[in-house]
């Protein structure tokens, strides 16, 4: 960041920065069986299972999509198309028909099951408050939908403290290389060299950098001496 240039805008990964990724997958599966064994019927058991099965199938579709369109628009239809499969190989997979309106059912599912979510990474609850409360603007730059990241941080009472949540839908742009982050930069109306990038993988944080921003690398590995480091989110604003 050039001197002189103070910092306005913090973007925050979700997944290993504020969300722990590995208690969400058990909430998550409890939170579709709830939901649709009421509608649609079937055991907890049986969703359970048809959901791990479905989620692997999604996550597939997307990279898929995501190779063949590059830096290329796309990411906020394909994300659309991967919901409505992802309640379809469900229902198959739980032996209950798929129901005729799918595609609205799978937004309503998932949305109210990211709303159940509760799964804040240590002390990201905290640590978010206290740098809205030291005046900085607040920003997601995730690689997912910004309607389910907005659900979970809904779930952790702190979703009003994000002027936005950026998904890749909100610009159509892939989170693959510094497109991204250059394409959030714009529709903000914000110059990078006054944002923070906070993220857990190195590789992407090289592309926040390229476009101007200030990087921290949260825990993880590698990196060489690229990023600055940081054990916990609560360490980030008085480093800013």
């Amino acid at each position: 960041m050039m001197a002189g240039m103070q910092t306005k805008a913090v973007f925050l990964d979700a997944m290993g920065v504020l969300l722990d990724g590995e208690v969400m997958p058990a909430q998550w599966q409890r939170a579709v069986a709830r939901h649709l064994m009421p509608k649609l019927g079937g055991s907890a058991e049986s969703w359970a299972a048809a959901d791990v099965y479905a989620l692997d199938l999604w996550a597939k579709r997307v990279q898929e999509a995501q190779r063949k369109a590059g830096p290329r628009k796309g990411s906020r239809e394909a994300h659309l198309g991967a919901r409505t499969q992802w309640l379809a190989d469900m229902c198959e997979h739980a032996g209950v028909p798929v129901p005729a309106d799918v595609e609205a059912m799978a937004e309503e599912t998932h949305r109210a099951c990211a709303s159940q979510v509760r799964a804040p990474l240590r002390d990201a609850v905290g640590a978010v408050q206290a740098l809205r409360d030291a005046g900085y603007t607040l920003f997601t730059a995730t690689g997912q939908p910004s309607w389910e990241i907005g659900a979970y941080l809904s779930a952790l009472g702190i979703h009003e403290l994000f002027d936005r949540t950026y998904g890749c839908d909100l610009v159509d742009r892939w989170k693959s290389g510094p497109h991204y982050y250059r394409a959030i930069s714009e529709d903000i109306g914000i110059d990078p060299r006054r944002a923070v990038c906070v993220d857990d993988t190195p590789v992407v944080l090289d592309w926040a950098k390229k476009v101007g921003m200030r990087t921290f690398l949260l825990g993880g590995q590698g990196g060489g001496q690229r990023h600055e480091r940081i054990a916990s989110l609560m360490e980030l604003e008085p480093l800013i």
